[in-house]
Formats: structure tokens, sequence, C-alpha cells
């Protein structure tokens, strides 16, 4: 674990290399955890958007999938410009990710569950 101020292009890229790297090499394997996991309803919410997410990210981004659709569904706004400026994905006008975040959306609201509940 390091501190760092990610609001800079150059910091930012360098974060994620360190990240990246970290996440690709098999002698770190061990030391990493494992990611929450929410209930069925949700992880299967998750699940339905992440495979659309990880279509449109590089390679070298795919670690980033299930972050990203946890983001989205969150409402989280400020992902939409990063996806935009860093990798030139257009979420807001991506109408099947749109379409099925709203489905999700509805899901959620139709089981109670809150928004708010992805962090």
């Amino acid at each position: 674990m390091f501190g760092t101020i990610a609001n800079k292009p150059k910091t930012l890229k360098n974060l994620l290399h360190v990240i990246y790297s970290t996440l690709s090499n098999s002698d770190n394997k061990s030391s990493i955890s494992y990611p929450i996991t929410y209930n069925s309803n949700v992880e299967n919410c998750i699940n339905d958007i992440e495979d659309d997410i990880k279509n449109l990210l590089p390679d070298n981004k795919q670690y980033l999938s299930r972050w990203i659709s946890l983001k989205l569904l969150d409402e989280n706004t400020s992902i939409n410009n990063a996806l935009k400026t860093n990798l030139n994905i257009d979420i807001e006008n991506n109408t099947v990710i749109q379409s099925k975040i709203s489905k999700i959306k509805a899901d959620l609201k139709e089981n109670r569950v809150g928004v708010g509940i992805f962090t």
C-alpha cells in the first residue's frame, strides 16, 4: 500500500502501471486479496455489464472492467469523463451499455437495493 495523488495524468499513468505490473506478476498472486462479493442479485448485475465493459477495454486494461462496472452502476459520473479522456471510450453514447445500466438499475430498485451499495 502506498499513498499518491492521482489527479495528474503522469501520476495516474504511473499508478496504473504499478497496479497492472503487480497484478500481472505471477509471483504476487498469493498476496492479492479477493474481491468483494455482493449478494447474488447484485453480483448478477455486475456480471451482466462487466463483459460488455471488458469488450471495450484494451487488453492491458481488462483488469479494470469490474471496477468500472461498479462505478457505472453506482452512478459515478466522473467515470464517464475519465473513460472518454484516457481510453477514448464513450460510455454515455453506447446504447447497449446504457440500456443494460437502465435495466439493472430498475431491477435493483425493484429488489430494493439502493445506490451506494457498490462503494
